[in-house]
């Protein structure tokens, strides 16, 4: 592509794309005008890549004869959904299994929102707010408290890396927590342009559980926790009965992968 020297690129699901009735908000006052089709026009593709002069690669060899191996990340999808009316303990089956899970990611899409599966609101999770329990162990030990805000906005500042950032990363804007991410000031179905733009409106609430350790496992690469075996449960506590709507639970696990630059076969394999 262009270059003088081949990259040892790998690339895992390079692009995934969704039936566009999935993500565009509906606007109730301009519905002639939704767009009926995307084009993607430029795409960046970012490589892993690894570069040697000749003595270092040959000192490399020399150390590793046949292979080597990086760390990197990747993510895996999942999802469930919660019934109309729904009340109380929710165990859905949590069934990726990883070597190094290092974040946790979900969030809730009522059926009638206007952002389609990609809208997100509080379940009506207070107090038990929600919890994965892997192999009997639960993660955090006490439920994340859905009703208090600083709580939520730590989870995931946590989970971003952001804890001691002044900048945020990866927060969401504090109107979008838990006081107006709650059913009880949720707006159904279509909205008109001005409620989309509103940001008091917007339906992106969403949590994360934090999984990476500090530990002195110098032979490994992984810095998450192994849920390779097992039974694994995500569990939410729902305060008060759910509307009378199904709503789709959306979940993503952040982990942690090793490549293996196989050399002597020209070949790369990915290890989970």
């Amino acid at each position: 592509m262009n270059t003088n020297k081949l990259l040892p690129a790998f690339v895992s699901d390079l692009l995934t794309l969704n039936g566009i009735s999935n993500y565009i908000a509906v606007a109730s006052d301009v519905s002639s005008a939704l767009p009926t089709g995307i084009e993607i026009t430029n795409i960046e593709i970012v490589c892993e890549v690894l570069t040697l002069e000749a003595s270092s690669m040959a000192e490399l060899l020399r150390h590793y004869p046949r292979l080597i191996r990086l760390k990197s990340s990747s993510y895996l999808y999942g999802s469930s959904q919660l019934n109309a009316g729904d009340l109380g303990i929710k165990d859905i089956t949590y069934a990726h299994s990883l070597n190094s899970l290092t974040e946790f990611i979900w969030w809730s899409s009522p059926a009638d929102s206007s952002d389609k599966t990609y809208g997100g609101v509080n379940p009506n999770l207070g107090t038990g707010g929600y919890q994965l329990i892997i192999n009997a162990t639960p993660y955090p030990t006490q439920p994340v408290k859905c009703d208090r805000l600083a709580e939520c906005m730590y989870q995931i500042k946590k989970a971003w890396g952001s804890l001691y950032s002044t900048d945020n990363t990866g927060t969401i804007k504090r109107v979008a927590g838990t006081a107006s991410g709650e059913y009880k000031t949720y707006t159904c179905g279509a909205l008109t342009v001005a409620q989309i733009a509103d940001v008091a409106k917007s339906k992106k609430w969403y949590a994360c559980i934090d999984f990476e350790l500090i530990n002195n496992f110098k032979d490994s690469l992984y810095s998450g926790i192994n849920i390779k075996d097992g039974t694994h449960t995500f569990r939410v506590n729902v305060d008060r009965a759910l509307p009378g709507v199904t709503s789709s639970i959306s979940y993503y696990s952040h982990f942690e992968v090793v490549l293996e630059f196989d050399y002597i076969n020209r070949a790369v394999s990915m290890i989970q």
